[in-house]
């Protein structure tokens, strides 16, 4: 059974250009990561911490 995606993957359009010129060996790396992360952005990036009031507490930080 196949899990159920929990987020979208949107791509901004100059990376929409980039990703159409990728060849088939890390297009296959990149759609898996894609996936990945339709699945579970959630459990990545390091958790912010609220430092000097910037009201980040609970955020995460790209990995």
């Amino acid at each position: 059974m196949r899990e159920q995606r929990k987020f979208e993957v949107r791509l901004h359009p100059d990376a929409v250009k980039e990703y159409e010129k990728l060849d088939g060996s890390v297009l296959n790396i990149v759609n898996k990561a894609i996936d990945e992360l339709e699945l579970r952005a959630n459990e990545t990036g390091k958790i912010l911490r609220n430092n000097k009031d910037t009201k980040l507490g609970g955020c995460k930080e790209k990995n």
